[in-house]
């Protein structure tokens, strides 16, 4: 008789065909390898795997291209959200038709400061606000968000402004930021 090798991955993606209840646990466990990640995503048409796959770290591009065009946003939403999202990804997910996805776009850490500066003209001031609160968010674009027709937007731009300057000003004095509000406390 013949010795036969099954491989770590081979059993795995056999249990995901076979028994589609495995998918769940595996969508969301940061052991699983992308490889298989993506084999749940080409296979699984229930939302709630689709949405732990979307927010999983380890979770490779080509999962999250196929996660983007969902149908659902609160899974376009996970997926603006992942850290590991790419700049193709953001691009596409940055004209959105659900504002909170597009928010969550803004928000993110991977956003340019060239698609920032795009989106600061959206129409919802959701979005706006979202960029106003990104700490990427250059002070040229804050200054044009405070003059936003909208009040909350301006507020948000007002408040990141003010505390970048208060940061700059405890940098230049070489002030300690725990002896700043230790001294502001007592």
């Amino acid at each position: 008789m013949q010795n036969i090798k099954i491989g770590k991955e081979n059993v795995l993606n056999y249990l995901i065909v076979r028994l589609p209840i495995l998918s769940s646990v595996f969508a969301g466990s940061s052991k699983m390898s992308s490889k298989t990640l993506y084999k749940i995503a080409q296979s699984s048409n229930q939302f709630y795997i689709r949405l732990k796959l979307a927010g999983n770290p380890k979770s490779c591009e080509n999962t999250l291209k196929i996660l983007a065009k969902d149908n659902e946003s609160d899974i376009r939403n996970e997926v603006a959200q992942n850290p590991n999202i790419s700049q193709d990804i953001i691009g596409v997910l940055s004209k959105d038709s659900c504002v909170f996805v597009r928010a969550r776009v803004a928000e993110n850490k991977n956003c340019t400061i060239k698609l920032l500066e795009k989106m600061s003209s959206d129409p919802s001031p959701i979005v706006r606000i979202a960029i106003a609160r990104n700490k990427k968010t250059p002070a040229y674009i804050l200054k044009s968000l405070e003059r936003d027709n909208e009040k909350r937007v301006r507020d948000a731009a007002t408040i990141h402004l003010k505390n970048c300057w208060i940061i700059r000003q405890l940098k230049k004095f070489r002030v300690n930021l725990w002896t700043f509000f230790f001294f502001l406390y007592f």
